[in-house]
Parts: C-alpha cells; structure tokens; sequence
C-alpha cells in the first residue's frame, strides 16, 4: 500500500490554485516525521501562510529553516505530485451556472494530481493508494464526487479489479501534512511569479523533490471541458442560486453513500 498526504494552497478570488502532496510507503513516511521533527527544532508546526514571507525579514528568519526541511521530503524517499489551475481563464464562462461546481478550482487541480500519481511510472500499477487531505469542510463534497469518479475509471484497477484508489480521508493538521503544505504553496509561489521573494525563499522543496509529476490545467483544456461535460445543455449551461447549489451539493452526498 503507498500513502499520500496532500494539502491545498490557493489565491483569493479568480487566481492559481494547486492541490499537492507527497506519497511513499508506511517506513518512507515514519523516516520523514523523525527527519521533520529534527529540522523544525523547537518550532511547534510549520505552516507557510503564516510566516509572512514577503516581508523584508523573511529570508534572514526563514530562509535556513525552509533549506533544511525542503530536502527532507526526498530524504525520506516521498515522491511529490501536484495539479494546478488558473480559474481567471473560465470564471467568467462558468459564473453563476451549475459549472460553478464541478468545474472549480479545487476540483480540477484535485482531479490534475489524483490523475498524476495514477499514471506515475514512479508507482507500480499493481499498488494500491491510500490519500489523506486537510479535513475542510469546503472541500468534502468535491473530493468525494473526485473520487467516487475515480473508483469507476476500468483502467484505473488492478488485475484484481480492485480500484488502485484506495481510501480517501481528511485529518486534523499534522506533521504529515506540512510538507505538502509548503510543496501546495511553493509551487503556487512560481506559478504567480518566479522571480518573487516568495518564490526563492520556497524553493528548495521544488528543487529537492525533482521529478515533480505536476499536470497543469490549460485554458484549452477546460474549454474542451465546458464543451463536452456540459454539451447536453446546447449553448447556455443553466443558471445556479443558492438554493439549486444547496440541492445539487445535497444530491451529491446522497450519490456517494449508495
């Protein structure tokens, strides 16, 4: 069995957002939370959007403890993977329709990744994968219809016929999270402008962590996206209010339990 953790980092309104994490095998992870207590020293948690590091002092505070923990995600043998997608391409095309929905940020750069560590050459197809988030509420609903979507995928199964997608679950912050909590934010980092303090100082886990299997989302791709999923609808996609979206979220919670 390989287990993933994963987290989410993301700019507020019509920006970039990235789903990613790490996965590895039970004694890879157990070797990463021994490596990751050493290098946070007595700092409690680590968790980059409350480090400010875009302020003036942010290099000389964190720069040597960002160098030191990027490295130990590779140390301990994870493997990194992510999926991103800017929304400014299609917000406008999808604004206050049933799009809203299945086409927002967090699931597209979701199903990016999920997609990335299940055609990973790094990953024997015979393997099973166990993935872990954040538990936010916010994101519950999407996640599961994600990866109820991925358990029916026929190529996506062992020989078996089992599922390689294993059980998908959400926890409380932890240590094992907070790697992919700098991974999600550094890659965000680039993506938004390379050549920023915030981008230099994260860094390191990038470049420790090399392969990255990283699948961006394009402007094409969800185009096509819009054209097809909602074809049924000819040219308009129906209008959502707050009442049709509460609906639609309801009878997707039912949908996963039969």
């Amino acid at each position: 069995m390989i287990f993933g953790y994963f987290d989410e980092s993301g700019e507020k309104g019509d920006g970039f957002v990235v789903v990613a994490g790490l996965v590895g095998r039970r004694k890879d992870w157990k070797q990463f939370l021994k490596l990751w207590r050493q290098e946070l020293g007595d700092r409690p948690f680590l968790h980059l959007a409350e480090m400010r590091l875009g302020s003036s002092k942010a290099t000389k505070r964190h720069g040597d403890l960002l160098l030191r923990l990027g490295s130990v995600p590779s140390q301990a043998n994870l493997r990194a993977f992510a999926g991103s997608v800017r929304t400014a391409h299609y917000a406008d095309k999808i604004k206050g329709t049933i799009a809203e929905i299945g086409l927002a940020g967090y699931s597209i750069a979701l199903v990016a990744m999920v997609d990335a560590v299940l055609k990973s050459k790094l990953i024997p197809k015979r393997e099973r994968i166990e993935f872990t988030f954040e538990d936010q509420i916010q994101f519950a609903v999407p996640r599961a219809a994600t990866f109820h979507s991925f358990r029916q995928v026929e190529k996506y199964k062992t020989h078996h016929g089992k599922s390689r997608v294993g059980k998908d679950s959400a926890m409380e912050k932890s240590p094992l999270l907070e790697a992919s909590d700098y991974l999600a934010y550094a890659i965000l980092q680039q993506l938004i402008d390379p050549d920023s303090q915030k981008a230099r100082i994260t860094a390191p886990i990038l470049e420790a962590s090399n392969p990255i299997g990283h699948v961006e989302v394009t402007r094409g791709n969800v185009d096509y996206l819009i054209e097809h999923v909602y074809a049924d609808y000819g040219e308009e996609i129906p209008l959502m209010d707050r009442e049709k979206r509460a609906f639609i979220l309801e009878e997707m919670k039912k949908s996963f339990k039969q």
